[in-house]
């Protein structure tokens, strides 16, 4: 009986084992069609709001007298996406096209993002971290967001990839990949300059910045210094010119944004927001009214004790086992000083505290949660069907809920010009 069915039992045998590996590789091409469902859907149903048409602005043509080279030098964000929108906007100014490439630079962060993943961890995680960010609120928002901030996920997925390799093997080619990588993160905004630092203080805490890594590690540095010194002067001149003034010195009737805006509530508000964006349990509407994070936890308690209890058991566990990989402190380093950096500049009065500032370390938070998803597969698909319920009815809300949507400038635009009449004057704050 053997002998006769052998080719058949072992046909059999080798699918069996190659099974696995191929559904894997189906699941994760449907979770980056999934991704790219989500970050298309609806792309020009929202008005344009505030943030949005400034950024139009500063990738429009300058004012007259000024060439557009030395526009971008006065960039302070960085001047990748302002060059790139230049040319993309001349197609078309509407919401749908403006807003294109930001969400195929999210799709593309989904894609990375799990390749990244296989890199530090194995499959099972890198595919829930996948998963994770391909249903994520908070990377759906910016992604639909004429701004350069899904810009700046993506090159910040890419950087942590060519570090992964970098540590893997400090060469001269990894070296130039990485600080090549770091330099265009930083050119899509300067804030990736905090990560290529969590990266040195990562080096210098794992022992890695002498002996064979100390060369390539200054040569990559170089690279990226290079890339963004035209910039480098603007900055300072930037910081320079900000008067930094104890909040009781200056008169009521002066104060732009009142006292600090950094709060005790911002820290557990940044694993909500990574957690659910801003469109699960209270909005933004409703955040800008409300000063203590215990009102809101009456008024809102079912969402958000569901958030703290899922993702901070997720993120616990997760912190666990990335120190067993070995991850922990490179964790900790980008993350210790990408926070600190922003709550400077928010304890200083120099910018508002806001979860955006943070998103050079928003990879490494959902990499940290889906390596806390449990091992046994009776207890993960649980946690991870919750994870996914709470994260859809956020994207849900954002995308069909009327109060969780941006601000309707499209909408107040269309009443005024039902209502002005010829010679009017119209301000516009």
């Amino acid at each position: 009986f053997q002998l006769e069915n052998g080719p058949a039992l072992l046909y059999k045998g080798l699918m069996t084992a190659r099974n696995p590996e191929r559904s894997k590789w189906i699941l994760t091409a449907a979770v980056i069609a999934l991704a790219i469902f989500l970050r298309f859907f609806r792309l020009g149903h929202q008005s344009l709001w505030i943030d949005e048409v400034l950024t139009i602005g500063s990738f429009g043509p300058p004012p007259p007298g000024i060439p557009y080279w030395k526009k971008l030098l006065w960039d302070v964000h960085g001047p990748l996406y302002s060059v790139f929108m230049h040319f993309w906007s001349l197609v078309s100014s509407s919401e749908a096209w403006l807003r294109l490439p930001g969400a195929a630079a999210g799709a593309l962060s989904v894609i990375f993002f799990n390749k990244w993943l296989r890199m530090i961890t194995d499959e099972s995680t890198a595919l829930i971290g996948t998963f994770f960010l391909a249903v994520s609120p908070f990377s759906i928002y910016y992604s639909q967001e004429v701004r350069f901030y899904s810009f700046l996920i993506l090159f910040v997925i890419l950087s942590l990839t060519a570090y992964a390799r970098f540590i893997e093997r400090p060469d001269t080619r990894r070296a130039v990949i990485l600080g090549m990588a770091v330099g265009v993160a930083s050119l899509s905004h300067f804030m990736a300059l905090f990560l290529a630092v969590g990266f040195a203080i990562h080096l210098a805490v794992s022992g890695r910045m002498g002996g064979r890594w100390l060369r390539p590690a200054i040569l990559a540095a170089a690279i990226a210094v290079i890339m963004v010194s035209p910039w480098i002067y603007r900055q300072v001149y930037f910081l320079r010119g900000i008067e930094v003034t104890e909040i009781s010195e200056i008169p009521d009737e002066a104060k732009l944004r009142g006292k600090s805006t950094f709060t005790k509530w911002s820290f557990p508000y940044i694993l909500y927001a990574f957690s659910t964006g801003y469109t699960f349990g209270p909005g933004l509407r409703t955040l800008r009214e409300t000063t203590s994070g215990i009102e809101l936890l009456r008024t809102h308690p079912a969402p958000i004790l569901s958030v703290y209890i899922l993702f901070g058991y997720l993120a616990a566990s997760g912190l666990v086992k990335a120190r067993r990989l070995k991850l922990l402190s490179l964790f900790l380093s980008i993350s210790a000083v990408v926070l600190a950096m922003v709550m400077l500049a928010a304890w200083l009065n120099i910018k508002v505290f806001n979860i955006r500032y943070l998103v050079c370390v928003f990879p490494v938070f959902l990499a940290t949660i889906a390596m806390g998803a449990p091992a046994s597969r009776r207890s993960r698909a649980p946690v991870i069907l919750a994870v996914a319920l709470v994260m859809m009815i956020a994207v849900w809300n954002y995308h069909m809920v009327p109060a969780y949507a941006r601000d309707d400038i499209r909408g107040a635009t269309r009443i005024i010009e039902s209502l002005e009449k010829e010679g009017e004057i119209i301000l516009s704050p």
